[in-house]
């Protein structure tokens, strides 16, 4: 039987708000993230009534972006948060993005990722092994599909320190 249901992101557009990772966490908080239809992404929490704890949304860095869609995130002890979102943009064509927000959601940082080599980067998992140590996964292509008979994607993995700085990937 259905507890409660609740429409996430900017309801008031006839675009479809897509939602991606959720994740039930300690103190029986539902997390879910996913994408405006302005082009922001968002992050929300909700307690196990539907009742809406916190809720940010974040903005590309750059107006030349077409799609800005986080995929998953990462909450560790301090209830600070990973934020992994896919980009695609004009200028840098299509990567993964890395935000660290702060348990208020203020931005510590952002970086973006791009494999050596790769015509795109996505990055659809991020998670905390128990030794603290970060690991974002996902594929990546070793061609241009229009124009490279031999594209295919890849799996991608790749382990960060805890201020984003990639550590080794393959």
């Amino acid at each position: 039987q259905l507890k409660w249901e609740k429409v996430l992101g900017d309801s008031t557009k006839s675009k479809k708000i897509l939602g991606n990772g959720t994740e039930l966490i300690e103190q029986n908080l539902l997390i879910n993230v996913g994408e405006n239809s302005d082009g922001s992404c968002f992050i929300v929490w909700h307690d196990t009534s539907g009742k809406q704890v916190k809720y940010f949304d974040y903005h590309p860095d750059s107006s030349y972006v077409n799609f800005f869609r986080a995929f998953d995130f990462l909450v560790v002890d301090d209830k600070s948060f990973y934020l992994l979102v896919y980009e695609t943009s004009v200028e840098d064509g299509r990567r993964t993005i890395l935000l660290h927000a702060d348990s208020s959601g203020r931005e510590r940082w952002r970086k973006p990722f791009k494999a050596h080599g790769a015509s795109f980067t996505v990055g659809t998992s991020i998670w905390q092994d128990e030794d603290d140590r970060i690991f974002i996964t996902g594929s990546i292509d070793q061609g241009i599909i229009e124009y490279d008979a031999n594209w295919q994607n890849r799996i991608w993995i790749m382990e960060i320190d805890s201020l984003g700085n990639k550590l080794w990937e393959y």
